[in-house]
């Protein structure tokens, strides 16, 4: 997610018009031996009416907050994070999208962001996350994602992407009814990226996941494997190789994904856009 994305993008169109091994409207297209990855080791199922900050913290602000090249979380995003934009209701996590005239460090939009940092992080297995994704409109980012714990400025910590970053799932904001799953290593400004791409049905809820193995990286939407990610070079194996990473969820607003072009809505102004967490899972 804190990447920036090129021209490589662009190709996502073709790719999904010429690549046929993806999940499409919720069929299964691709299904393989899975590894069974059967002890849950970590949950949320958001019963409790209010966010777990024993599980979860805020990540507020435009992302100059942590580090000062970042406003726009360093991709040209337009979103203020803030706490009030997370709330927990009738069993699921909300995360809403807002606009309002009055700006705050330079935004109109708001939105929410919730990370694991600090409090849980996991080397392998089974990630997923039961979401229902904001309809069919243009020009948001939502992401459910992990990072290295290890993330930020050497020589005490591991310089981005190098310390690793794993996509499960982003809504293209440019591609609504398109998600991707994605790999990011190598360090910034030499970073790489592998990701592929799937339509889904966009009115229901679906379950993200990944498998990751010292071997490979999968991604999924209900148990249709779309992406396979081989964990092959030494550049690899830094990023996912006995290297711990945490878990995100946020809804970012324009900003350079799928492609740098990314178009707002004019009715965004009009109406709250959430995304729904049903719950999120990992398993060993």
């Amino acid at each position: 997610m804190d990447s920036r994305y090129g021209a490589f993008f662009i190709a996502v169109i073709i790719f999904l018009f010429c690549v046929t091994s993806f999940a499409v409207d919720g069929q299964d297209v691709n299904t393989d031996e899975q590894q069974t990855f059967d002890s849950l080791v970590w949950s949320d199922e958001f019963e409790s009416g209010a966010l777990d900050t024993s599980k979860w913290s805020y990540e507020n602000g435009t992302g100059k907050e942590y580090y000062p090249f970042m406003d726009g979380w360093g991709n040209n995003e337009l979103q203020y994070y803030c706490t009030e934009n997370v709330t927990v209701e009738k069993g699921n996590l909300v995360i809403a999208t807002t606009y309002k005239r009055k700006v705050k460090e330079g935004k109109n939009y708001f939105s929410g962001k919730i990370v694991t940092k600090g409090k849980f992080d996991v080397t392998y297995g089974r990630v997923e996350a039961r979401i229902k994704l904001p309809y069919g409109d243009v020009g948001l980012w939502p992401a459910f994602w992990m990072m290295g714990s290890n993330a930020g400025e050497p020589p005490e910590k591991t310089k981005w992407a190098e310390c690793g970053e794993i996509d499960i799932m982003e809504q293209g904001g440019a591609t609504p009814m398109v998600v991707g799953c994605t790999q990011h290593y190598t360090a910034w400004p030499n970073n790489r990226h592998e990701g592929s791409y799937a339509k889904y049905s966009g009115k229901d809820y679906h379950v993200f996941r990944v498998d990751w193995t010292e071997k490979e990286i999968k991604g999924y939407i209900d148990d249709s494997c779309y992406h396979t990610f081989a964990i092959d070079n030494p550049e690899k194996e830094k990023a996912f190789v006995d290297n711990p990473l945490y878990i995100l969820l946020n809804v970012a607003v324009g900003g350079d994904y799928p492609r740098s072009d990314n178009p707002i809505a004019k009715n965004y102004r009009k109406k709250d856009i959430k995304m729904y967490v049903d719950w999120v899972r990992v398993y060993k």
